[in-house]
């Protein structure tokens, strides 16, 4: 299964979930809803550098496992497939690509990405929710190779 593929059964997983718990989620407000495909490069940087642009309060958690152990900033590349309004309706595609770092709150355990920075395809999401989006152009190639017994690759360049 390709990578688009493996997103759309993910976002109707999703969204029988949703409807699943949906007593517990009524007090959300669907603004979009969305497929895509997200490419994440995570890096380990200098927790002084970083702790010098957190505001007060909040410190450097880096991941404690997996493939992004000791990992302290992404950036995530996102290439949406299909966007639609909470009214069912089509939406713009917003390309992007956000830099965030992985943070907590001090004095708690719970790690968050913290989006720092980051660059848009559209006008209309610049400077976006978090404020830090700038408008960029990209042209993005994305090629997925996968042979007969399942073991894919992926090129990508943005």
């Amino acid at each position: 299964m390709t990578k688009s593929r493996m997103t759309v059964a993910a976002m109707a997983a999703l969204s029988l979930t949703a409807i699943a718990a949906y007593p517990a989620l009524a007090q959300e407000k669907l603004v979009t809803a969305d497929a895509a495909v997200r490419t994440v490069l995570a890096f380990k940087v200098s927790e002084t550098a970083l702790q010098k642009w957190l505001p007060s309060g909040w410190q450097t958690s880096p991941f404690s496992a997996g493939p992004s152990k000791d990992a302290n900033v992404t950036v995530t590349f996102v290439q949406p497939i299909m966007a639609q309004g909470p009214d069912g309706k089509p939406e713009d595609l917003v390309r992007l690509a956000a830099v965030s770092v992985m943070v907590k709150r001090t004095g708690t355990e719970a790690t968050v990405p913290m989006v720092f920075a980051g660059f848009a395809s559209r006008p209309s999401y610049a400077p976006g929710p978090y404020g830090a989006f700038e408008l960029a152009k990209a042209n993005i190639e994305q090629i997925v190779r996968t042979d007969p017994i399942g073991t894919s690759s992926v090129h990508e360049s943005w």
